[in-house]
């Protein structure tokens, strides 16, 4: 229950932070300069997590930090630069909100299909199914805000 709280509360957050910057920040504003306030914030709320956990934690736990482990967090925080900057570029270029968010909603199916050579399984029929139909959906999405943009240029 706890994990499907949490992503509902980051599935929220992640709604209501996009359809402020679709709406209150100007088309073509510096994408940098969003990722450094944002970041700043980010850091900050971070930190202070990361010493109320130091306080909390047991020693030994403080410590277990390989290379690897090092690594993986670089590359998973340049992963996250990058998405980050595609996808304020994206709402700054008066991108379609709604476009850009189910294309995002596929994470979970790309995410699958990126895990495959992790895990040596093949995915169950049902993901397979459900890959198929979230590309449907962006398809489908994407004509629609397509059409609907044709129609309003004609009127």
């Amino acid at each position: 229950m706890k994990v499907v709280l949490l992503s509902l509360v980051a599935l929220l957050c992640y709604s209501i932070s996009s359809v402020l910057m679709k709406h209150k920040i100007p088309t073509g504003y510096s994408v940098s300069m969003i990722q450094c306030i944002s970041y700043v914030l980010m850091l900050t709320l971070a930190l202070l997590t990361r010493l109320r956990e130091v306080r909390n934690a047991a020693p030994d736990l403080n410590s277990k930090l390989s290379w690897m482990i090092f690594i993986v967090i670089i590359s998973a925080g340049l992963l996250y630069f990058i998405a980050d900057y595609c996808y304020f570029s994206a709402l700054t270029e008066n991108g379609s909100i709604v476009v850009i968010m189910v294309i995002l909603a596929l994470i979970p199916c790309i995410t699958g299909i990126i895990e495959l050579p992790f895990t040596k399984k093949a995915p169950h029929w049902l993901e397979i199914v459900g890959i198929v139909l979230g590309v449907l959906a962006v398809y489908c999405v994407t004509k629609g805000s397509q059409l609907k943009a044709l129609a309003e240029s004609v009127n």
